[in-house]
């Protein structure tokens, strides 16, 4: 356990570097000095508009299609088994 464990502290519990943190840091403060006050903000780049649908909340009208996959069920629910005593 301790030999898989000796780096972590060096690579930190995400496996950054100080150093990787600071090349990350350093690239943010270079995209922060560019100037984007002409820049229209961009939902997509690029430019097609997403066809819009009515909301419609529906249970797939394929419950009976869906249950067919569990190991078992009853009265068209999944049957779980017990797990805690």
């Amino acid at each position: 356990m301790r030999d898989s464990l000796s780096g972590s502290g060096r690579r930190g519990i995400f496996g950054f570097s100080p150093n990787d943190l600071n090349n990350i840091l350093g690239f943010v403060a270079q995209l922060n000095e560019v100037d984007t006050s002409n820049v229209e903000p961009l939902a997509s780049v690029t430019g097609h508009k997403l066809p819009l649908r009515n909301d419609e909340v529906t249970d797939g009208n394929i419950g009976e299609l869906v249950l067919q996959n569990a190991p078992e069920t009853s009265s068209g629910f999944f049957v779980v088994p017990k797990v805690i005593e």
